[in-house]
C-alpha cells in the first residue's frame, strides 16, 4: 500500500513564514526601546549635557560620551553596514543580529543612511537563516 501524503495546510505554511519576520520584529522592537531610552533620557536632556559638562561630572557621563561619539563618528551605522555585509557572506546568525541592532541603533541615533542598508541585510540573513534552520529540522524528522 502506498502512504497518502497530506500537504500542510496553507495556516501551517504562512506560520512558518512569519516566524522569523516575529524574531526580528521582537529583536528591533528591543533595540528601539533602548536606543529610544539612551537618546531621550541620556543624550537630549540639557541638564544630562550640563552635568556631563561640569566639572565634576557622574561616573556615569562616559554612557553619554560614548554615544554621541558614536553617532557623531557614524560608528553604529558602520558597524551595522559591516555585521550586515559579514553576515550576507558568512550565513552567521549572530552577526546579523548585531547588524540588526546596531542599525536600529544607528537609526534612532540621528544617522540612518547606513545604518539601513545594514539592518536590511541583518534581516534578511536572519530571516533566510531561520527558514533554513526549519527545513533542515524538518528533513531529519
Amino acid at each position: 500500500m502506498s502512504e497518502r501524503v497530506i500537504p500542510p495546510s496553507v495556516p501551517l505554511q504562512l506560520k512558518a513564514l512569519l516566524h522569523p519576520q516575529l524574531k526580528i520584529l521582537i529583536i528591533g522592537a528591543v533595540a528601539s526601546a533602548v536606543a529610544l531610552g539612551l537618546r531621550y533620557g541620556v543624550v537630549e536632556p540639557e541638564s544630562v549635557a550640563a552635568t556631563c559638562l561640569g566639572q565634576t561630572p557622574p561616573g556615569w557621563c562616559w554612557v553619554r560620551q560614548a554615544l554621541v561619539v558614536g553617532f557623531s563618528r557614524n560608528l553604529f551605522a558602520l558597524s551595522s553596514l559591516v555585521a550586515g555585509v559579514l553576515a550576507t557572506a558568512t550565513r552567521f546568525r549572530w552577526l546579523a543580529v548585531i547588524a540588526i541592532v546596531m542599525g536600529v541603533m544607528g537609526s534612532i541615533l540621528y544617522r540612518f543612511e547606513l545604518a539601513g542598508v545594514g539592518l536590511l541585510l541583518g534581516a534578511l540573513v536572519f530571516a533566510r537563516s531561520d527558514i533554513e534552520r526549519r527545513k533542515d529540522a524538518g528533513s531529519k524528522q
